[in-house]
Protein backbone atom coordinates (compact mmCIF):
# COMPACT_ATOMS: atom_id res chain seq x y z
CA UNK A 1 0.00 0.00 0.00
CA UNK A 2 1.64 3.35 -1.08
CA UNK A 3 2.73 5.07 1.54
CA UNK A 4 2.78 2.71 4.11
CA UNK A 5 5.93 1.85 6.67
CA UNK A 6 6.49 -1.25 6.74
CA UNK A 7 6.00 -1.27 10.37
CA UNK A 8 2.47 -0.67 9.45
CA UNK A 9 2.14 -3.21 6.45
CA UNK A 10 3.44 -5.50 9.32
CA UNK A 11 0.83 -4.77 11.57
CA UNK A 12 -1.96 -4.71 8.66
CA UNK A 13 -1.36 -8.14 7.76
CA UNK A 14 -1.49 -9.46 11.36
CA UNK A 15 -4.61 -8.15 11.98
CA UNK A 16 -5.98 -9.48 8.24
CA UNK A 17 -4.75 -12.80 9.54
CA UNK A 18 -6.31 -12.43 12.93
CA UNK A 19 -9.67 -11.51 11.41
CA UNK A 20 -9.51 -14.76 8.71
CA UNK A 21 -8.27 -17.02 11.66
CA UNK A 22 -11.44 -15.76 13.59
CA UNK A 23 -13.63 -16.39 10.69
CA UNK A 24 -12.62 -19.80 9.99
CA UNK A 25 -12.29 -21.15 13.82
CA UNK A 26 -15.93 -20.07 14.14
CA UNK A 27 -16.93 -21.61 10.56
CA UNK A 28 -15.51 -24.99 12.14
CA UNK A 29 -17.42 -25.06 15.23
CA UNK A 30 -20.35 -24.45 13.16
CA UNK A 31 -19.79 -26.67 10.60
CA UNK A 32 -18.27 -29.72 13.14
CA UNK A 33 -21.68 -29.00 15.56
CA UNK A 34 -24.19 -29.22 12.69
CA UNK A 35 -22.01 -32.56 11.30
CA UNK A 36 -21.79 -34.47 14.59
CA UNK A 37 -24.58 -35.49 16.35
CA UNK A 38 -22.30 -36.60 19.50
CA UNK A 39 -20.94 -32.98 19.09
CA UNK A 40 -24.20 -31.62 19.27
CA UNK A 41 -24.87 -33.48 22.72
CA UNK A 42 -22.09 -31.77 23.99
CA UNK A 43 -22.16 -28.39 22.89
CA UNK A 44 -24.94 -25.94 24.03
CA UNK A 45 -26.52 -24.18 20.81
CA UNK A 46 -25.85 -21.11 23.19
CA UNK A 47 -22.30 -22.17 21.99
CA UNK A 48 -22.85 -22.02 18.70
CA UNK A 49 -25.16 -19.17 18.62
CA UNK A 50 -21.84 -17.36 20.13
CA UNK A 51 -19.78 -18.98 17.45
CA UNK A 52 -22.07 -17.70 14.86
CA UNK A 53 -21.86 -13.69 16.16
CA UNK A 54 -18.27 -14.05 16.38
CA UNK A 55 -17.96 -15.17 13.08
CA UNK A 56 -20.01 -12.12 11.74
CA UNK A 57 -17.92 -9.59 13.43
CA UNK A 58 -15.20 -11.42 12.14
CA UNK A 59 -16.31 -11.22 8.38
CA UNK A 60 -18.10 -7.40 8.80
CA UNK A 61 -15.16 -6.17 10.33
CA UNK A 62 -12.70 -8.24 7.91
CA UNK A 63 -15.03 -6.59 5.01
CA UNK A 64 -14.77 -3.46 6.72
CA UNK A 65 -11.01 -3.23 6.89
CA UNK A 66 -10.76 -4.23 3.16
CA UNK A 67 -13.32 -1.20 2.07
CA UNK A 68 -11.15 1.30 4.24
CA UNK A 69 -7.42 -0.18 2.47
CA UNK A 70 -9.36 0.26 -0.84
CA UNK A 71 -9.86 3.80 -0.09
CA UNK A 72 -6.86 4.94 1.46
CA UNK A 73 -5.30 3.63 -1.74
CA UNK A 74 -6.27 5.74 -4.37
CA UNK A 75 -7.29 8.77 -2.42
CA UNK A 76 -8.65 10.40 -5.48
CA UNK A 77 -10.80 7.73 -6.74
CA UNK A 78 -14.64 7.30 -5.94
CA UNK A 79 -15.77 4.11 -5.64
CA UNK A 80 -19.44 4.09 -6.32
CA UNK A 81 -21.36 2.35 -3.05
CA UNK A 82 -18.44 1.93 -0.78
CA UNK A 83 -19.21 4.02 2.01
CA UNK A 84 -22.73 2.43 1.96
CA UNK A 85 -21.32 -1.14 2.13
CA UNK A 86 -18.85 0.18 5.29
CA UNK A 87 -21.82 1.72 6.98
CA UNK A 88 -23.81 -1.54 6.40
CA UNK A 89 -20.84 -3.34 7.63
CA UNK A 90 -20.77 -1.41 10.97
CA UNK A 91 -24.33 -1.95 11.38
CA UNK A 92 -23.60 -5.82 10.83
CA UNK A 93 -20.55 -6.05 13.32
CA UNK A 94 -22.50 -3.41 15.81
CA UNK A 95 -25.38 -6.03 15.66
CA UNK A 96 -23.03 -9.18 16.31
CA UNK A 97 -21.49 -7.71 18.43
CA UNK A 98 -24.41 -7.18 21.37
CA UNK A 99 -25.40 -10.55 20.16
CA UNK A 100 -21.79 -12.05 21.28
CA UNK A 101 -21.80 -10.27 24.79
CA UNK A 102 -25.63 -11.43 25.29
CA UNK A 103 -24.39 -14.76 24.43
CA UNK A 104 -21.77 -15.10 26.62
CA UNK A 105 -24.38 -13.98 28.66
CA UNK A 106 -26.24 -17.04 28.08
CA UNK A 107 -23.90 -19.32 28.51
CA UNK A 108 -23.49 -18.15 32.03
CA UNK A 109 -26.84 -18.60 32.38
CA UNK A 110 -26.72 -22.18 30.92
CA UNK A 111 -24.31 -23.28 33.22
CA UNK A 112 -25.49 -21.82 36.00
CA UNK A 113 -29.15 -23.94 35.79
CA UNK A 114 -26.83 -26.89 35.03
CA UNK A 115 -25.00 -26.51 38.52
CA UNK A 116 -27.59 -25.60 40.39
CA UNK A 117 -30.41 -27.59 38.94
CA UNK A 118 -28.51 -30.43 37.68
CA UNK A 119 -30.92 -33.18 37.64
CA UNK A 120 -33.60 -31.23 36.28
CA UNK A 121 -31.91 -29.19 33.80
CA UNK A 122 -32.50 -30.96 30.16
CA UNK A 123 -35.75 -30.65 31.30
CA UNK A 124 -35.74 -26.66 32.02
CA UNK A 125 -33.77 -25.74 28.51
CA UNK A 126 -35.81 -27.37 26.64
CA UNK A 127 -35.10 -26.28 22.19
CA UNK A 128 -37.93 -24.02 22.59
CA UNK A 129 -36.28 -22.47 25.62
CA UNK A 130 -32.86 -22.79 23.72
CA UNK A 131 -34.50 -20.83 20.61
CA UNK A 132 -36.55 -18.11 22.47
CA UNK A 133 -33.79 -16.97 24.13
CA UNK A 134 -31.41 -17.02 21.08
CA UNK A 135 -34.13 -15.42 18.88
CA UNK A 136 -34.40 -12.70 21.92
CA UNK A 137 -30.97 -11.91 22.18
CA UNK A 138 -30.70 -11.23 18.62
CA UNK A 139 -33.82 -8.98 18.42
CA UNK A 140 -32.17 -7.13 21.99
CA UNK A 141 -28.81 -6.88 19.59
CA UNK A 142 -30.75 -5.18 16.46
CA UNK A 143 -32.44 -2.90 18.85
CA UNK A 144 -29.15 -1.96 20.72
CA UNK A 145 -27.39 -1.36 17.40
CA UNK A 146 -30.13 0.42 15.96
CA UNK A 147 -30.32 2.58 19.01
CA UNK A 148 -26.64 3.54 19.53
CA UNK A 149 -26.18 3.55 15.60
CA UNK A 150 -25.91 7.60 15.37
CA UNK A 151 -23.65 7.51 18.60
CA UNK A 152 -21.23 4.82 17.55
CA UNK A 153 -20.96 5.68 13.84
CA UNK A 154 -22.62 9.39 13.70
CA UNK A 155 -23.06 12.59 15.37
CA UNK A 156 -22.76 11.32 19.33
CA UNK A 157 -25.75 12.99 20.29
CA UNK A 158 -27.44 10.05 22.21
CA UNK A 159 -26.97 9.70 25.71
CA UNK A 160 -24.56 7.48 26.44
CA UNK A 161 -26.67 6.59 30.33
CA UNK A 162 -30.13 6.20 28.50
CA UNK A 163 -28.07 3.58 26.28
CA UNK A 164 -26.41 1.74 28.87
CA UNK A 165 -30.01 1.91 30.97
CA UNK A 166 -31.91 0.01 27.81
CA UNK A 167 -28.81 -2.49 27.41
CA UNK A 168 -29.31 -3.47 30.85
CA UNK A 169 -33.18 -3.43 30.89
CA UNK A 170 -33.01 -5.95 27.72
CA UNK A 171 -30.53 -8.18 29.51
CA UNK A 172 -32.97 -8.78 32.82
CA UNK A 173 -35.49 -9.78 30.39
CA UNK A 174 -33.32 -11.15 28.45
CA UNK A 175 -32.61 -13.53 31.44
Amino acid sequence: VLGKSSMDMVIIAVVYVMRVAVVVGNLLIILVWSKSPDVRDLLSPFIVALAFADLLVGLSTLFLMICFNISQINNDVEYPGLAGAALASQICASIATYASILGLILISVDRFVSVLHPLRYSSLLTTKVYASAIAASWIASAILALVTKDYLFGSKSSTSIATISLYFILVTLLI
